[in-house]
């Protein structure tokens, strides 16, 4: 009731006696407003306003002399202000005569800014990296991201502008052999480091308005310095040469195998195993009708950039030369990224002998092939996050000696967004106008982007439309907006668009956005 009154009454206190009459002051009246489209959180309350450097209460009418004053708002990390009605951009309202004057200001919260830079010391190479953040309601704008770098000591950096407020967690991709991460660090604005390092990553908190920068730097060692090498040669004193021997190797104390620890080696051929120091042992997999008769591959003793030789004697001790069957693993993907690699692996349903290695690794529209004796056989996968098996033919395999077994498995994306290039959706934006204060704008008076990451769409941007602009796009994340719009009209999302503007399209999908500006 009081804040009633002081209203009602202050234009009678804004009065001046002439003449015995009362003639009309002139008086000023601030407004402020906040729009927190952005992840933030502050409310009027928290950006006190001065006139001509004195605290100023708004909201209210207040009587001033005629002449030029400033209008300032205190300033507040994350936020950026603009003037608006009576005050010019820069705050200055001139009052003169009997004016009743009011000055907008509106507060806009801040997006973060996240830079991520990758060095690579010794050699050039491709880095994966993946940015989630905490709060998954949020918009994330950066995912996976792959950075590339050229020649020794080269960076490559990519920035983004449009980051919600939130803790991310920015992690690398494992490392191909010879190559090391150093501890990843981040720094401010202000070049203070901040951060929590982990093994393979750093997490950091972005509020509105922050500029984090995060270096990760990478260093390469040749892999003659890393490694030596020991190579299996297998012999056949008797029997069938085209025979293939399965062979394993496993440390013997301390030792590192790097790659695979399996292989095949037939008569005359040699198979490659790439360890580091220590001591190792390779073992032949037993295979029936086959003796091994001497061998040079126990406790063999390697130093980085040594080359040892280890040989296998077998001896055909059965009625018959065995002969071998084959079951080729093909794979087909639907609504995924076709570059995905999928792990198989066969084994034996009852009688059986698998030969070699009983793991691959294929991806959509190639195979992998196993190497087989006579027997039953059933192949199954590695399972994959967002990835499921639809349908497969690999179950209960009869090979028979000699016999060429084909299969296939077909898996089908799940995730929640559907990987780049793998089909259209439709994207419908809608520009609405609401001027019950008074306001004129149309539709057409705000320009509107379809953003993807920090470029434009193909035709956009373009003016707003009532009945709707309608956009054809690849399965992705998009974000609409405004160009900075015009002052006295807040903005709201609606349909299909989350908070900021951002929008999740798949394959064959037709979604609406509908922007609403309202004058106030």
């Amino acid at each position: 009731m009081k804040n009633f009154f002081s209203k009602l009454l202050l234009p009678l206190f804004a009065l001046t006696a002439i003449g015995g009459h009362l003639a009309a002051a002139q008086t000023l009246r601030v407004d402020v407003g906040v729009i927190n489209t952005r992840g933030g959180t502050s409310t009027t309350a928290d950006f006190p306003v001065t006139v001509n450097s004195s605290a100023f209460t708004t909201g209210y009418a207040t009587p001033f002399a005629a002449g030029t004053h400033t209008v300032a708002l205190t300033p507040r990390v994350g936020y950026e202000y603009a003037f608006s009605g009576d005050c010019n951009t820069l705050g200055i309202v001139v009052l003169t005569g009997a004016q009743n004057l009011i000055c907008h200001v509106t507060a806009q919260d801040q997006y973060g800014k996240l830079t991520i830079e990758k060095q690579s010391v010794g050699g050039s190479g491709s880095f994966n990296f993946n940015v989630a953040n905490n709060n998954t309601s949020n918009p994330n704008p950066i995912g996976n991201l792959l950075l590339t770098t050229s020649g020794s000591g080269g960076t490559a950096t990519q920035t983004f502008f449009t980051v919600f407020p939130d803790t991310y967690l920015i992690t690398e991709g494992s490392q191909t052999a010879g190559w090391a991460l150093s501890m990843p660090t981040c720094t401010n604005a202000s070049g203070q480091n901040m951060g929590s390092a982990t093994s393979n990553g750093i997490s950091i908190g972005i509020g509105n308005g922050g500029d984090v920068k995060c270096k990760f730097i990478n260093t390469y060692t040749a892999p003659s310095q890393l490694y030596g090498t020991i190579t299996v040669q297998a012999q056949v004193l008797s029997g069938t040469t085209t025979t293939p021997f399965g062979i394993s190797i496993a440390p013997v104390g301390t030792g590192t195998v790097y790659g695979p620890g399996t292989g095949t080696v037939m008569h005359g051929q040699n198979f490659n195993f790439q360890v580091g120091s220590g001591t190792y042992t390779v073992t032949p997999v037993p295979q029936s009708g086959w003796t091994q008769t001497s061998t040079t591959c126990n406790n063999i003793q390697v130093t980085p950039g040594q080359t040892k030789i280890c040989i296998f004697m077998n001896t055909f001790t059965g009625t018959t030369t065995p002969q071998n069957g084959t079951v080729v693993v093909q794979k087909t993907v639907v609504n995924g990224s076709q570059a995905t690699p999928f792990t198989v692996n066969i084994a034996k349903v009852g009688s059986g002998n698998v030969v070699g290695t009983s793991t691959g690794t294929v991806k959509h529209g190639q195979s992998f092939t196993f190497t087989v004796g006579s027997g039953t056989y059933s192949v199954t996968e590695t399972s994959l996050n967002n990835w499921s098996m639809t349908s497969s033919t690999c179950s209960n395999l009869q090979v028979a000696p000699g016999a060429v077994k084909t299969c296939m498995i077909v898996n089908t994306f799940t995730g929640t967004t559907t990987p780049p290039g793998q089909g259209n959706g439709n994207l419908i934006v809608k520009t609405r106008v609401v001027n019950d204060r008074r306001g004129l704008l149309t539709p057409s008076d705000f320009t509107v982007h379809v953003m993807d990451r920090l470029q434009d769409v193909a035709n956009s941007p373009r003016a707003g439309s009532a009945s709707g602009t309608t956009y054809t796009l690849p399965a992705g994340v998009y974000r609409v907006h405004e160009d900075l719009f015009p002052l006295g009209y807040i903005r709201f999302y609606s349909g299909d668009c989350g908070r900021g503007g951002y929008i999740t399209l798949r394959a064959g999908e037709t979604k609406v956005c509908e922007i609403t500006n309202n004058d106030w």
